[in-house]
């Protein structure tokens, strides 16, 4: 019902022009938004597979991504939107993990 609210407010001139910018605005940001996933799903697989091996290894029991492939993606995600936690990083892959954790906050 909102949405169509957007679309009647094309009725009148004084909104028109500002529904129009909205809209294209959308279109343009489909590439954009595109892109951010794949880097976010890429950079989630990466922690993933190093949280695995972390595990595996024998230093913790609890993944600092989670239990599975998604909770990783959501970590990323979230590293995406500021939340820095590297509480459960270990010091096995520890180089590789502050950069890979450096790399993704400067580029997403």
């Amino acid at each position: 019902m909102w949405i169509k609210l957007f679309y009647f407010l094309r009725i009148f001139e004084s909104t028109a022009s500002l529904i129009r910018m909205i809209m294209e605005i959308i279109k343009d940001m489909a590439s954009f938004s595109l892109i951010l996933l794949i880097a976010i799903i890429g950079f989630g697989n990466t922690f993933y597979v190093l949280a695995v091996n972390v595990v595996s290894i024998g230093e913790g029991e609890e993944k600092f991504t989670g239990y599975n492939f998604l909770m990783a993606i959501i970590y990323s995600f979230r590293l995406g939107l500021g939340d820095f936690s590297t509480d459960g990083f270990g010091s096995t892959y520890d180089q590789i993990l502050w950069i890979i954790f450096l790399l993704e906050a400067i580029l997403i």
